[in-house]
């Protein structure tokens, strides 16, 4: 028994998989301790669904499951027990030997009972999964094959197989959902798309790290600042989680407010700053680099501003990339901190690249991605569009790191 439910637990705390929960679970049944377990968890409206089964042969299997679809065509009353009976009144029920006089009450005619028969089960009992005081589904067990039965030491052991297998369920569940709100978030925190300008290329890549379930802290904005002109916003936020997310969100709404009243790239990250300083009364802070962007009668004109964040990069149509020495003080420490702008130029085929310090940072062993890495990579991937820029940036951090232990963004 001890061994067994070793094995069980070793199994179960190695995923938070539902799927593969419950494929453990019968794959430790079978054959220790039953010749067929089927599994079923009870869906969004309550009803029982077979989710994971295994049996001795293929024939019981076929059979268990004709029982149980003539049981269901016949209202659920033909049958020997009732898995919704156990989940209903959470009540396991063990049957030591089974008979013909049980098999004759369950059938309605001579061809369901021939299937009892056929099937020739034994023994059975079933109990009901039980994680957080709630039922969520019922573990069947039978034996029809080999020579033995079920008694009450063996019914013990599945119920807290059972009540196991039910807490690694709810727990891969919970997982799920919180992954699935986080991401939810996530994308909430983030443009649905970039805006499509005549003169001007746009792109963006986001990656969260692998197997993080908190919201990240990484964003970016476009916003039309005038006519024939467009803000362009990367940054990062401290933290995860939904102190994060608060914080993003006041980032981007204050940005977007700052661009009305203020034209200079400082100036935009001054007013963000003020505005986390007057309504985040905590140590959180952000970085953030701000790009002005501007067609002009002879070109573009970019004005660049970082605030404490990763420097953006200037990309040449000629293969020439260099960083905008545009550093500033970080968001949300002190009143007043200190902005500076850079004014340059853009011809036909250049570039700016905006990145979070995912990139920089991201690691194989001990060594960093890099700011040299990141030159030489995007020196590489110069006459190429925004989409193949952004692209080609995400896949060499991808392929460079041992595995992504922070957000992305480009």
């Amino acid at each position: 028994r001890l061994a067994v439910l070793a094995d069980a637990s070793h199994r179960f705390s190695a995923t938070l998989d539902p799927d593969a929960v419950v494929a453990s679970l019968v794959e430790v049944c079978v054959p220790q301790l039953a010749d067929v377990c089927m599994v079923d968890v009870l869906d969004e409206n309550g009803q029982l669904q077979e989710v994971a089964s295994v049996a001795l042969d293929d024939q019981s299997l076929a059979d268990v499951r004709e029982l149980r679809r003539r049981r269901a065509e016949l209202g659920g009353v033909n049958g020997v027990y009732s898995e919704a009976r156990v989940a209903g009144r959470r009540e396991s029920l063990l049957i030591e030997v089974l008979d013909d006089s049980q098999f004759q009450r369950a059938s309605v005619d001579a061809d369901h009972l021939a299937l009892f028969h056929r099937f020739g089960a034994r023994s059975s009992m079933a109990v009901p999964m039980v994680a957080r005081d709630r039922v969520i589904g019922v573990l069947s067990l039978l034996i029809n094959r080999t020579n033995r039965h079920f008694d009450q030491a063996q019914l013990e052991l599945a119920e807290e197989l059972a009540a196991r297998a039910a807490l690694a369920l709810e727990n891969g569940r919970l997982y799920a959902s919180r992954h699935r709100v986080a991401r939810s978030l996530q994308a909430a925190l983030l443009p649905p798309a970039l805006p499509q300008v005549s003169w001007l290329d746009l792109a963006a890549r986001y990656r969260v790290a692998e197997a993080d379930v908190e919201i990240g802290g990484d964003f970016y904005d476009v916003m039309e600042v005038g006519p024939d002109a467009w803000g362009v916003v990367v940054g990062d936020v401290c933290g995860r989680g939904p102190d994060a997310a608060a914080l993003t969100g006041l980032v981007r709404h204050s940005v977007r407010t700052a661009v009305i009243r203020e034209r200079a790239p400082s100036g935009v990250l001054a007013q963000t700053n003020a505005a986390v300083l007057h309504q985040i009364d905590d140590a959180r802070f952000c970085t953030a680099a701000y790009l002005r962007v501007e067609r002009t009668p002879d070109g573009v004109r970019v004005q660049a501003s970082s605030a404490g964040h990763p420097r953006p990069v200037l990309l040449r149509a000629d293969g020439t990339a260099a960083f905008l020495d545009c550093a500033g003080l970080l968001l949300g420490v002190v009143a007043e901190p200190t902005l500076v702008d850079v004014d340059l130029h853009l011809a036909p085929g250049d570039a700016v690249v905006l990145y979070t310090d995912g990139v920089t940072e991201a690691r194989r062993g001990k060594d960093l991605f890099g700011e040299r890495r990141l030159l030489a990579t995007l020196a590489g991937l110069a006459h190429l569009g925004a989409d193949a820029i952004a692209a080609g940036l995400d896949d060499a951090v991808a392929v460079y790191q041992d595995g992504a232990e922070d957000d992305i963004a480009v």
